[in-house]
């Protein structure tokens, strides 16, 4: 074999292996592992922590004001206490934790939980107004589904049914506060609708938007307004001066009367006296 076949046949050996022994590997992109925040505590086993180690935890994240995981610990430790005192402790500060981070339905369904398992307790009662507090922080305006409330309305009525006398001061205010916007919110939503079809009728000529407003009123004034007069003076004499038929000065009254009720909230002893019209 002459020096020219040799070289041919070097050739397509380098050409058939991909030029292997000649080529340099390029080293495989490797992405930095991203830089985790220093902590002394890891937080991504919580659901496995054992009662000691979920004690230490709640302390830790409580002096560093971490709010969300001393929440998510304090629900692990409701999970394992065998106590049912610290049971009923835990379940209402993780309630109260919920609520100050504005996780609202998370809160109800801890408070409404409480309310069940410890109707007894020394607590019931912070438990019902802060679980009414929490409807009331999902009231919607006025142009959006009213099912929280009237969730709130009822509920508020309810306690006021029920525990009036247990609430003291700060408590019966603070439930006053929810009925009073609860009910202004469905009047209000109420009004406008009624405003609506009432334009319709008038523009158009329609019967049926007349019938429909109607009933809307009739309905309003039977569910909200004469309920509200058990509970309030100003709706109480709302129900008596409000007329009967349908006209633009019904629901501009309406609207007078609810933002006087609201800010009646707060002084009613002497917005009961107050001359309204």
């Amino acid at each position: 074999m002459n020096q020219y076949s040799l070289y041919f046949l070097l050739c397509m050996a380098i050409v058939t292996t991909g030029c292997g022994v000649h080529k340099a590997r390029r080293p495989k992109k490797t992405t930095a592992p991203e830089k985790k925040k220093a902590t002394s505590l890891r937080t991504d086993h919580i659901k496995n922590m054992t009662y000691e180690e979920a004690i230490a935890a709640r302390d830790y994240f409580a002096k560093h004001k971490n709010i969300d995981n001393e929440t998510a610990v304090i629900e692990r430790l409701l999970f394992l206490t065998q106590d049912s005192h610290e049971r009923e402790l835990l379940m209402l500060d993780a309630a109260n934790n919920h609520m100050k981070t504005k996780e609202y339905k998370q809160a109800q369904v801890l408070y409404d939980t409480f309310k069940n398992m410890y109707p007894g307790s020394e607590y019931l009662i912070e438990a019902i107004v802060a679980e009414i507090e929490s409807w009331e922080k999902t009231i919607p305006s006025i142009y959006h589904d009213q099912s929280a409330t009237i969730e709130t309305f009822n509920r508020s009525i309810q306690v006021l049914k029920e525990y009036n006398n247990k609430l003291g001061d700060t408590g019966r205010e603070k439930i006053n506060k929810a009925f009073a916007t609860a009910a202004k919110n469905l009047i209000l939503h109420e009004s406008a609708i009624i405003e609506q079809l009432l334009i319709k009728h008038v523009i158009y000529k329609q019967q049926e938007t007349l019938t429909a407003a109607h009933k809307r009123y009739e309905h309003m004034y039977k569910t909200v307004i004469m309920i509200a007069a058990e509970y309030s003076p100003l709706y109480a004499e709302l129900a008596q001066k409000i007329p009967a038929k349908i006209e633009q000065a019904t629901i501009e009254l309406l609207h007078n009367y609810t933002t006087i009720a609201q800010s009646a909230v707060h002084t009613p002893e002497v917005l009961s006296k107050r001359d309204i019209f």
